[in-house]
Parts: C-alpha cells; sequence; structure tokens
C-alpha cells in the first residue's frame, strides 16, 4: 500500500513538472508571437502610411509642375517646371516723361520691380531661357506675390536663372522649399532612407521620402509593384541600375547661400 502511494506522488509530481514546463513553453511561444505580431503591425502601419501619402499625392492636383513628381513626404514643398508657373505679378516699366517749360530738358521717372521678401530687384531672364525653355519667372504675373508659398517660388526662379547663367541647362524642373531646393535632372531622383529589421533581424532600408524626376519616381514605383505585388516600402531593389538617386539631406541647393541673399 504505501509503494502504491509512493508511486502516485511521484505520478502526481511529474504530471506538475509536465504542466509547469508546458505552461513555460506557452510562456516564451506567446512572447515570441506577439513579437512577430508587434513587428508585423509596425510594418503593416508604415506600409499604410506610405500608401497614404501617396494616394494624396496623386489625388492633389500638380499645379506648378506637369513633369515634376510629387515628394513623398509630409513638408510642404513647391514645384515648378521649367516652362510654367501658376502665379502671376504686375509691374510698371514704363518711363513717365515730363516735358518741362525749357526746350528739350525731359525727365524719366521708371519704377524698378523689387522683392517682396527682401531679395532686392529680380535679376534679368536670359532671352534664351525664356525662348528655349518657355521660361516666364513667378513675379511676372498679375497674382504675385498673393500665392502660396511665394518665397519658395520666387527662390526656385532666381536659382534657375543663375544656374542657366553658369551654363548648366540640363534640369528638367525644381522642388522643394526656401530652406532647400532640390535641382531635377533626368533620371534622377531625391530620397531619404530609414532602415528597419526582418523577422530575422537583418536590416531593410527603405524609401520614406521620393521626388525628382517624374519619369524616374514611375519607373521606382512601378518596379515596387511589380516586385510585392502592390504598393509597399521602396528598397533599392525597386532602383534601375541608370537612375542616380540623391540625398536630400545633402544634395540640395541652400538658396540664401547660393543666391547671396539675406534670409
Amino acid at each position: 500500500m504505501w509503494c502504491v502511494t509512493q508511486q502516485s506522488e511521484v505520478w502526481i509530481i511529474g504530471a506538475i513538472a509536465l504542466l509547469i514546463i508546458f505552461a513555460g513553453a506557452c510562456y516564451l511561444w506567446y512572447q515570441h508571437e506577439l513579437a512577430y505580431e508587434r513587428k508585423k503591425d509596425a510594418i503593416s502601419t508604415e506600409f499604410a502610411r506610405q500608401w497614404e501619402i501617396e494616394r494624396k499625392a496623386s489625388a492633389t492636383p500638380v499645379t506648378k509642375d506637369e513633369n515634376q513628381a510629387p515628394a513623398e513626404s509630409h513638408k510642404p514643398t513647391a514645384e515648378k517646371p521649367i516652362n510654367e508657373s501658376t502665379a502671376e505679378v504686375e509691374t510698371n516699366t514704363e518711363a513717365e516723361t515730363q516735358q518741362a517749360n525749357t526746350p528739350s530738358v525731359t525727365a524719366e521717372v521708371a519704377d524698378v520691380p523689387t522683392s517682396p521678401h527682401g531679395f532686392g530687384p529680380y535679376p534679368e531672364v536670359p532671352d534664351d531661357l525664356r525662348s528655349i525653355q518657355r521660361f516666364k519667372p513667378v513675379w511676372e504675373y498679375p497674382k504675385w506675390p498673393n500665392v502660396r508659398m511665394a518665397k519658395a517660388h520666387e527662390l526656385m526662379d532666381r536659382v534657375a536663372i543663375k544656374l542657366w547663367n553658369e551654363d548648366k541647362r540640363d534640369w528638367v524642373g525644381m522642388g522643394g522649399d526656401e530652406n532647400n531646393i532640390y535641382v531635377n535632372y533626368p533620371n534622377t531622383v531625391y530620397a531619404t532612407w530609414k532602415e528597419t529589421t526582418d523577422d530575422d533581424g537583418n536590416p531593410i532600408r527603405y524609401i520614406t521620402s521620393l521626388s525628382g524626376s517624374s519619369a524616374a519616381v514611375q519607373r521606382i514605383k512601378s518596379n515596387n509593384i511589380a516586385r510585392l505585388g502592390r504598393p509597399g516600402l521602396k528598397t533599392a531593389a525597386d532602383i534601375p541600375s541608370d537612375i542616380d538617386v540623391k540625398l536630400h539631406s545633402e544634395d540640395g541647393i541652400n538658396p540664401y547661400e547660393y543666391l547671396n541673399l539675406p534670409r
């Protein structure tokens, strides 16, 4: 009888130990799955954020540049092509001539158009820039300066004129804001990168902001959809080998320094 009781106790202790081991294994499995699900949720959230940004960007009319891809970013930017503008400014350059009582004495008074942002007189637009690129600066239109991001657009036009005068003429548009101007070239994009990790802990570097030549940007987006079956995080695998990728953080032009203008 004593042996049976002792054997029963051993079985009970063994069962309890087995139950503890099983509960511990379940807990570890749960923690692993929870971490996995959290990572999936984080990546899914990033997918959704990128998709929403692209959806809003594609739904927003491009009024400054039909050839310019909108930046995938929450930061407000201005976009301008080389041959189109939506803002206008009226100037009066007609000389007012007064005839004095004394013969052969005349006086001419002319208004010199000046920047409302403290940048001084507007630069002269080269004739070949006007004729070849159909370029018309933002300050020559009637609505000027009552336009959105007026300062940024003025700075972009000033940068465009200086680039042209320096014989740098292969650009196809511009974007950015008053602090950084991105000159767009064929087969060139500007990107902002971020890193995450996959399920095995391997780093994944992906693009959070993309702008530049619309043709180049569209090729990257098309490759991304072809690779994933839907729009998702864009990585280096989506970028064609003939596209030059510059960095938003390093390759923009500081217009104040480039043009030697006061802030």
